[in-house]
């Protein structure tokens, strides 16, 4: 064998198994390796030119042994010629996640191929896939559909923008745009938002002049009367303000009308409740043609038993006064109140009423009241305003009522609370200003009826 330090092998070739080590006695030789044809077949292809020593001279262990042989120690890759193989390196940018390019599709709105038409002359372009994810309603129809048409008090345009924003973002809308959005995501049966937004309206802020507000905005959206019944149960500090205010004049004679049969309204004497239906009747004169029809219908949300029998007698006065016309030159309003066929019956029952309750005891009273068919009228949960001149509280609020104040004095004090109350009110809700009374006792009976003990 030739003494040759190089070694030429194919790269195409490798070598496996095996091999035997220097401390092996002879049945460590070449002969005995296991070894696969493959190996053999590339040993003989090889040619091995670095050993110093010959096979025949390795198979005598000992003779070798003695000389002490060594076997040089060298790289593989200086015996093995190795073929090139270059590799490319790649200097494109790496491809974005997936996560990116869902937030970037969402960001910027693209793929938006379906078209919602809120009434004639608003559309929004959508995201299919994102619709139907989140609404019920959009998840039921034909997918071939690409466009859609709303009527806008079922699905308002504010209120779509909104949902479909947090539809992309989860943003919930602000406290002033929740209203419209709650009716779009109520009709369009997006019940995740429509729970987050019901969240943001029962947070304690939501309350008074703000509820009130919530209130008007729901009033013509077919889907919320749950939200505003809810509303209009929390305004009771700001009543008299508000009818001290521009917006009580603007009010529809059925939002009024609604306001006025809560039991829970923010007044000390029913004189108050009358009062405010002679300022929303006739305080423009332009419109006081136009508001005289809805006269009758607001006086049957007054209570007439719990004003003071002083003030009752000076009304069935002034109806039987033979010159009314004279009387009430100045004031249309009270005129066409003489006038109503009802207003004696509704001053008579109410003297009735109070005759009745004050010589009884209260269950005796009821008894009468099942007996002689005599309607029930339940009063109002008092307040009491420290800073008004003509409430009172206390023993003196209690039944009958005694107030003594005239349509002036009473709309100089509302008009002198709209500094407090301006913007959205003082940041307690008017809690401080305000003062609760004690509740009459036929309030329990009333508790007990709706319970289902039968009382009148």
């Amino acid at each position: 064998m030739s003494n040759e330090s190089n070694y030429c092998f194919d790269a195409t070739q490798t070598i496996t198994g095996e091999l035997g080590s220097q401390e092996d006695g002879p049945s460590g030789s070449p002969s005995s390796w296991p070894a696969s044809e493959a190996i053999i077949e590339s040993c003989e292809l090889a040619c091995f030119k670095w050993k110093t020593f010959s096979d025949e001279e390795y198979t005598d262990w000992k003779k070798m042994s003695k000389k002490n042989t060594e076997i040089p120690l060298r790289s593989f890759f200086s015996i093995l010629k190795m073929n090139q193989c270059p590799k490319t390196v790649s200097d494109k940018p790496p491809k974005p996640s997936l996560l990116s390019l869902a937030e970037e599709r969402l960001a910027k709105n693209l793929c938006a191929t379906t078209c919602v038409w809120i009434g004639e002359h608003t559309h929004f372009d959508c995201i299919p896939g994102l619709l139907k994810c989140y609404s019920v309603w959009f998840a039921t129809r034909d997918w071939r559909l690409q466009e859609f048409t709303f009527e806008e008090k079922n699905v308002p345009a504010l209120g779509f923008e909104m949902l479909y924003k947090w539809m992309r973002t989860t943003e919930v809308p602000e406290l002033k745009n929740v209203v419209p959005t709650l009716q779009a995501a109520k009709h369009l049966k997006v019940e995740i938002l429509y729970d987050a937004l019901w969240a943001r309206m029962c947070h304690e802020s939501v309350q008074e002049k703000v509820a009130f507000r919530c209130y008007l905005q729901a009033q013509n959206l077919p889907e919320l009367g749950i939200l505003r019944e809810t509303m209009l149960g929390r305004v009771r500090n700001y009543f008299l303000p508000l009818v001290g205010s521009e917006d009580f004049i603007d009010l529809e004679v059925g939002v009024l009308e609604q306001l006025l049969l809560l039991d829970s309204l923010g007044v000390n004497s029913e004189m108050e409740v009358f009062f405010a239906v002679l300022r929303w009747v006739g305080h423009r004169p332009e419109l006081v043609s136009e508001r005289l029809p809805h006269l009758q219908r607001l006086m049957d949300c007054v209570r007439f038993p719990y004003m003071p029998m002083k003030f009752l007698v000076s009304l069935r006065n002034s109806t039987v006064h033979p010159d009314q016309k004279e009387l009430c030159r100045k004031d249309p309003v009270l005129l066409a109140f003489n006038k109503d066929p009802k207003t004696m019956d509704r001053i008579s029952d109410a003297v009735t009423f109070m005759g009745s309750r004050c010589q009884h005891d209260i269950k005796k009273f009821m008894e009468m009241c099942r007996r002689k068919f005599v309607q029930l009228v339940y009063p109002r949960k008092w307040q009491y305003h420290p800073k008004c001149s003509y409430h009172v509280r206390h023993e003196k609020s209690r039944f009958p009522h005694t107030h003594q104040f005239t349509a002036t004095d009473f709309a100089d004090y509302v008009e002198s609370l709209q500094e407090e109350w301006s913007g959205d009110g003082p940041e307690d809700s008017g809690k401080s200003q305000m003062e609760d009374l004690e509740v009459d006792i036929i309030f329990t009976l009333k508790d007990e009826q709706r319970g289902g003990t039968s009382v009148v």
